[in-house]
């Protein structure tokens, strides 16, 4: 990712400018490891540059204007990387909070210690994680089950890209065919559900067809009736 030109409002030139786009940068693009910035010959940018980043000079160079020379801001000097470790008992509460956040549910159904009774009474199939900042304050939690049903997952999401969360088989359809299902605004599998559906239509109609057939009979065969005997 390249930015060949970056302007902004002196009014913003504070101290935090400088440090909330570079975070913002990294949390949107979770993939850049390192933000660049090419400072040409004889430039002399604002001092918030200097605080915020890390100059680097070409090697055997000295510190002189009339070289090129880089700045440098790396992802985990603004976001350092979790510690991931297993849930203890011990983190009730913080998980409880990050949980409760979301939704109340679980802990209305289960009460206030159901996460440290889970631990207590873990299984094999099950495992839970936390992710802790450098303050050692937990920052997120995950829970790992080993029991997924993947047809459920399916039908509420969309998983294509994903392969469905299975894993691939030489029958699959290639990804050039998926990506043009997609492109052409119809399903992977269209085929099973559209055919029911057109059937089941028909059917219907059909049926609504023969009562309406049989019920102006009826009424044709009525009429006769009533002139006869008139």
């Amino acid at each position: 990712m390249f930015v060949h030109l970056l302007v902004w409002d002196e009014l913003y030139s504070d101290d935090e400018f400088l440090k909330e786009l570079l975070v913002a940068i990294f949390d949107i693009t979770t993939y850049c490891q390192h933000v660049i910035l090419v400072v040409p010959p004889r430039v002399t940018l604002a001092n918030i540059f200097e605080r915020e980043m890390t100059r680097v000079l070409a090697k055997h160079a000295r510190l002189i204007d009339a070289l090129q020379f880089l700045y440098l801001s790396d992802r985990q000097r603004l976001h350092p990387k979790l510690k991931i470790r297993r849930v203890v008992e011990e983190d009730n509460d913080d998980v409880m909070t990050i949980l409760d956040d979301e939704n109340t549910r679980l802990r209305e159904l289960y009460g206030e210690y159901y996460i440290s009774e889970m631990i207590r009474n873990s299984d094999s199939c099950r495992q839970m994680i936390i992710g802790e900042d450098a303050d050692g304050s937990v920052a997120g939690v995950m829970c790992l089950n080993s029991t997924i049903d993947v047809d459920l997952l399916n039908e509420n999401f969309e998983l294509t890209p994903y392969n469905g969360l299975r894993k691939s088989h030489e029958n699959d359809k290639a990804a050039t065919d998926i990506a043009g299902a997609t492109d052409s605004n119809e399903f992977l599998h269209p085929s099973i559900f559209s055919r029911r559906s057109q059937e089941y239509r028909q059917q219907r109609f059909d049926r609504s067809l023969n009562d309406d057939t049989s019920r102006m009979f009826k009424i044709t065969r009525d009429k006769k009736n009533s002139e006869k005997k008139g």
